[in-house]
C-alpha cells in the first residue's frame, strides 16, 4: 500500500537529495508543508546537508533541533586553544590556533605559521620551544610566539574559579552572531555548574574537561537563511524525542545506518548513574533516567516514527562513505524486511534535475555516454567545461607532453637518471617542474645533515696523507670528529636543522663507528698505493659524453693508484644514509651514481680502457658492514650507456606519465598526490 518505503542511497548527500526530491514532488502536487516532517536522529551529520538541499530545491523549512555548541567555529577554536595548554603542542596544533581568524592579535595573512614553524625545525614542546627556535632564526613572529607560549604555560600551572578562567579566556569582539550566541550559552552553563561545585577553585585540567563536556552536550538555535515569509507553513525538521501523539501525513527519516540508529547513548559526565540512583531513591515515584533507561528509548523512537505517519513513512540510509567504504543498514531495517514476502528496500532512482548544478551534471553525463554531440554539449555547458572535461578524461596520459618538448642537450646528473629510472613522473615533477615537497621536521636527524658532517670530516681526513699506522689514523680521525661534531654536541643543531638530543646521541654513535671502521679501508687503500685526488674533494668531476649524452657528477672521494705516469686503478666512494639490507643492496646495484662517477673519473684522469675501477658505497647507518663494493668495467659502462639511451628516448617522446619501477615506493613518494590527480 506504499505506506512504508526503505531507500538505499549511494551516499549521505544523495540520501538527502532523494528526500528533498520526494518532498518537492509532494508540495508540487498540492500537499501542505506543515504535513511533512523530517525526523533526524543525528542532526550534526545531516543538518547542513538538509539546509543546503532544501534551500536549492526551494522547500520552506524550519529546524526544531539545535546545533551542538561544539560545532560552532569559535567554540572549536576555543577548545583547540585549551588543548594546547596541557598537550604536547604539536606543530600542526599550534599552527592551527595561531593561524586562525579568531587568534588575537591576529597575525598578518602573509605569515604562513605552519611553514614558519617547519622552517624553524619545531616539532613539539618536549623537543624545543617554538619561541626559542624562532629567536635563533630571528623570525619576525618570535615575540608573538613567546607571548603566546608564556600565556599557555601560566594557564597550565594556575588554579582559579570558572569565572576567573573565563575572564582570562575572553574572545575578541570580532565574532559573528552565531559565535556570540554559542559563547554566551557555554559561559552561562559553565558558570552555573561552577557555582554548585563543591570546590571554590579548579585546576586548569578540570576546567578544560568541564568546558569540553558541556560543549558536547549543549545546543544553540540554528540560524537558517530562509526567504519564506514568517507565519507561512514550513517542513519541520525535528528530533525523534519531539514525536508525540500528533500525527503527520508524510514522514521522512534519514540515517538508518548500523551504529547510528539505534545509537549508543553517552553517559552524563555531570550525573553518573550512581548519583542518579541516589537521587531517584529520594524523589520516588518520580524518576530520572539512567543510561540503561535511555538505551530503552531507541526502539521506541522507531515505533513512534512508524506510528506517527498516516500516509507514508520513508526510511533511508547511505550505502557508502565519502571514501567508498560500505555502510551497513540498521538492524531495524533487516527486522522490518523480515516481515515482507519481498524486500521493501529499493535503490534510490535518479529523478529529473531540480537545480542548475544537477541539470549541468545530467547534461555532462549524457555527453559522456555519447547521447549528445560535442557541439551541443558546448552550447549547453560552455567551452571551458568541455575543454576541461576532455583534458581530464586523458587520465595519466596528460603527462605525455609530446615528442621533442623536453630538450636532451643539457648536462645529466646521476640523481636525474635515478629518478627517471624509478618513475618518469617523479623525474618530471622534481627535476623539470622543480616541485619539491616541503620537508617537515621530525625527531629523526635529517640525512642531509649527516651527509654534510660525514663529507666534512672525510675531507679534513684526506686533506693530509693517510698515516701508515692504524693507531695514528684513528687518533687523527677522532680528533677531526671531535672538532667537527662539537657544534652539534653543544648547540644541538646542524647547518640547517635542530636535532633531538636523545636521537642525536644514537646517530652520532653510528656515524663515529662507521667513520672509525672506514679508517681500515682508508689504511688499506694507502697500503695499496692509492692517493686521494684532493682537487675533487670539493669540486665536481669534469663533464664527459657517453654516446650522445653529456654526464656530470660529484663523488665524495676519488683515489688513484699510479704506475709511473699511467693510472693503474681508481676507487670511487659515495656516502649513503642507509643501513645494510638486501633492498639497499638491490637499490644501489641499479643506481647510476657509482658507474657515472667511475666513467667521469676515468675520463678526467685519462685512464686506459682496461683500468681497474672499484666503486664503494659507505653506509652511514651500518657500523658493522659499512661498505658495499662494485667492480666497474667496460661491460658496466656499456650497460649504463644502453640504459641511459632507453631512458632518454622516453624523455624525447614525452612519455612521462606515472610508471613506477616498483609500486611499493609509491607509499612514501612525495608526489603520490599528484599521481592521484593523474588517476592512479
Amino acid at each position: 500500500d506504499d505506506s512504508l518505503r526503505i531507500v538505499e542511497a549511494p551516499s549521505r548527500y544523495k540520501e538527502v537529495e532523494k528526500i528533498g526530491a520526494d518532498i518537492a514532488d509532494l508540495l508540487a502536487s498540492g500537499e501542505s508543508p506543515s504535513d511533512v516532517v523530517v525526523v533526524v536522529r543525528h542532526i550534526d551529520t545531516y543538518g547542513e546537508m538538509l539546509e543546503d538541499v532544501f534551500s536549492r530545491y526551494g522547500i520552506p523549512h524550519r529546524f526544531e533541533t539545535g546545533v551542538p555548541v561544539l560545532r560552532v567555529p569559535f567554540i572549536k577554536y576555543w577548545l583547540a586553544m585549551l588543548d594546547l595548554v596541557t598537550s604536547e603542542r604539536s606543530r600542526e596544533a599550534l599552527a592551527r590556533v595561531m593561524s586562525s581568524a579568531y587568534f588575537c592579535p591576529r597575525l598578518s595573512p602573509a605569515v604562513d605559521v605552519e611553514r614558519a614553524l617547519a622552517r624553524f625545525g619545531y616539532i613539539d614542546r618536549h623537543h624545543l620551544p617554538a619561541s626559542a627556535l624562532a629567536a635563533r632564526k630571528n623570525s619576525p613572529i618570535a615575540a608573538e610566539i613567546q607571548r603566546f607560549e608564556k600565556f599557555l604555560d601560566e594557564l597550565e600551572q594556575s588554579e582559579d574559579t570558572v569565572m576567573g578562567f573565563l575572564g582570562r579566556l575572553q574572545p575578541s569582539g570580532l565574532l559573528t552572531e552565531r559565535d556570540r550566541q554559542a559563547w554566551r550559552v557555554l559561559a552561562e552553563e559553565m558558570c552555573a555548574v561552577g557555582a554548585v561545585y563543591h570546590r571554590a577553585k579548579f585546576e586548569f585540567a578540570q576546567f578544560r574537561k568541564l568546558g569540553s563536556d558541556i560543549a558536547g552536550l549543549r545546543t544553540v538555535d540554528r540560524l537558517v537563511a530562509s526567504t519564506t515569509a514568517p507565519g507561512l507553513p514550513r517542513v519541520r525538521i525535528i528530533h525523534p524525542h519531539s514525536l508525540g501523539s500528533r500525527e503527520h501525513k508524510w514522514m521522512f527519516a534519514p540515517g538508518f545506518a548500523d551504529g547510528e540508529f539505534p545509537a549508543r547513548v553517552a553517559s552524563n559526565p555531570l550525573l553518573p548513574d550512581t548519583t542518579i540512583e541516589n537521587i531517584n531513591a529520594r524523589i520516588r515515584p518520580r524518576r530520572l533516567m539512567t543510561q540503561r533507561d535511555r538505551n530503552r528509548r531507541e526502539p521506541l523512537y522507531l515505533f513512534m516514527i512508524l506510528d506517527s505517519a498516516t500516509r507514508r513513512v520513508t526510511l533511508t540510509y547511505p550505502g557508502n562513505t565519502l571514501e567508498g567504504d560500505p555502510i551497513h543498514p540498521s538492524v531495524y531495517v533487516a527486522e522490518i524486511a523480515r516481515h515482507y514476502a519481498e524486500s521493501p528496500v529499493v535503490q534510490a532512482v535518479t529523478g529529473p534535475p531540480r537545480a542548475d548544478g544537477e541539470w549541468r551534471l545530467r547534461v555532462a553525463e549524457e555527453w559522456r555516454r555519447g547521447s549528445l554531440p560535442e557541439n551541443r554539449a558546448r552550447a549547453l555547458l560552455g567551452d571551458d567545461i568541455v575543454e576541461r572535461a576532455k583534458f581530464e578524461s586523458k587520465g595519466i596520459m596528460r603527462a605525455r607532453l609530446g615528442k621533442g618538448v623536453l630538450p636532451l642537450d643539457g648536462v645529466w646528473h646521476p640523481s636525474e637518471l635515478n629518478s627517471l629510472s624509478s618513475c618518469p613522473f617523479v623525474f618530471f615533477a622534481r627535476h623539470r617542474l622543480k616541485i619539491r615537497a616541503a620537508e617537515t621536521p621530525d625527531f629523526e636527524v635529517p640525512a642531509q645533515e649527516i651527509g654534510i658532517l660525514a663529507h666534512t670530516i672525510l675531507r679534513d681526513f684526506y686533506s693530509q696523507t693517510v698515516p701508515r699506522s692504524a693507531d695514528e689514523a684513528r687518533v687523527r680521525m677522532n680528533e677531526i670528529i671531535t672538532r667537527r661534531l662539537s657544534a652539534a654536541d653543544v648547540n644541538g643543531e646542524g647547518p640547517y636543522s635542530v636535532f633531538d638530543p636523545s636521537l642525536w646521541k644514537i646517530r652520532r654513535r653510528q656515524l663515529v663507528s662507521v667513520l672509525n671502521r672506514y679508517v681500515d679501508f682508508a689504511m688499506r687503500d694507502a697500503l695499496d698505493g692509492f692517493e686521494t685526488q684532493a682537487e675533487y674533494l670539493d669540486a665536481p668531476l669534469p663533464p664527459a659524453a657517453i654516446g650522445r649524452t653529456l654526464l656530470a657528477g660529484k663523488p665524495d672521494h676519488v683515489a688513484v693508484r699510479r704506475s709511473g705516469a699511467r693510472v693503474d686503478a681508481i676507487r670511487i666512494d659515495d656516502f649513503k644514509y642507509s643501513a645494510a639490507s638486501s633492498a639497499t643492496a638491490r637499490q644501489l646495484k641499479q643506481s647510476f651514481q657509482i658507474p657515472v662517477y667511475a666513467y667521469l673519473a676515468a675520463h678526467a684522469l685519462a685512464a686506459e680502457d682496461a683500468v681497474q675501477i672499484e666503486g664503494r658505497y659507505l653506509l652511514l647507518r651500518s657500523p658493522g658492514n659499512p661498505v658495499i663494493s662494485h667492480v666497474i668495467d667496460d661491460g658496466v659502462f656499456q650497460e649504463v650507456r644502453d640504459r641511459i639511451e632507453r631512458l632518454l628516448e622516453r624523455v624525447s617522446e614525452g612519455r612521462l606519465e606515472p610508471d613506477p619501477a616498483d609500486a611499493q615506493i609509491c607509499v612514501d613518494c612525495d608526489y603520490r598526490r599528484l599521481c592521484r590527480f593523474y588517476g592512479l
